[in-house]
């Protein structure tokens, strides 16, 4: 079971309706991005459960210059 499977099952059992992962991994460890954006998408399988309060995962990717950090785009699964 994955990190983000853990998670969203965490989120699950807590009766969350959404949830938002940054890219976990993909910055000062230079994890593939694209490898960690299909871990998540993967993990998402969770949300087809017809029982799930889990309506909404939102995967953050930051951009990060020299003097400020933020949001380059978001993806919404729901």
């Amino acid at each position: 079971m994955s990190l983000f499977e853990r998670a969203l099952n965490v989120s699950h059992d807590m009766g969350m309706k959404s949830v938002a992962f940054p890219l976990i991994g993909a910055g000062l460890n230079n994890y593939p991005p694209m490898e960690v954006m299909k871990a998540i998408m993967d993990a998402c399988s969770l949300l087809r459960q017809p029982n799930t309060p889990l309506r909404r995962v939102v995967i953050v990717v930051w951009e990060k210059n020299n003097k400020t950090i933020k949001v380059k785009f978001l993806f919404v699964w729901s």
